[in-house]
């Protein structure tokens, strides 16, 4: 499906592709709830900034609504809607009411994990698909957005959360 709706070559594809087999590995080599979902919504996390998706301007909520169309369990589209605190970046759109009412956030402990493992995977992948510290993430984001961006804003207010989600990834795997 990536190979179908994000441009082949793309750092966009390389990025949800490595996304996705980090997220398989996490979950092989690991006991973390839910490994298919989780591993799917890896793969599929940024689809809605392929052209087909694209609505809001807000990938997170295009990529669940178009999985949505597509036939794809709530599960799926909710962990797609809020990936890396997505909630925030809605928020600053104006879209959080949207986000809310169509995708609420995953709100049991086993949900909550399986979206610390997609997150933790995205902020540990760099957007051509090389594995990164979230430190080296982080910087290539605010390197790739101007200061004033809704992107960088949102990344900035988000960073502490994000930290603490990569380290409860990593407590939990035993990952360095």
């Amino acid at each position: 499906m990536l190979h179908d709706i994000l441009t082949p070559g793309s750092d966009r594809l390389a990025h949800a592709l490595a996304v996705g087999r980090r997220a398989q590995g996490v979950v092989a080599a690991h006991q973390f709830p839910h490994p298919d979902l989780v591993v799917a919504a890896a793969y599929l996390h940024d689809v809605g900034y392929a052209a087909a998706a694209t609505d809001t301007g807000m990938h997170q909520l295009d990529g669940a609504r178009y999985l949505r169309g597509l036939g794809y369990e709530v599960d799926l589209c909710r962990l797609v809607a809020h990936h890396t605190f997505a909630l925030v970046e809605a928020r600053n759109k104006g879209l959080d009411g949207a986000l809310e009412a169509e995708f609420p956030r995953p709100s049991t402990p086993d949900l909550d994990a399986a979206l610390d493992v997609v997150s933790f995977c995205d902020l540990t992948t760099s957007h051509t698909g090389e594995p990164v510290t979230v430190d080296e993430r982080f910087a290539g984001i605010y390197d790739r957005y101007p200061a004033d961006h809704v992107v960088t804003r949102t990344m900035r207010e988000v960073e502490p959360l994000a930290r603490r989600a990569v380290e409860r990834v990593r407590v939990r795997a035993s990952l360095s």
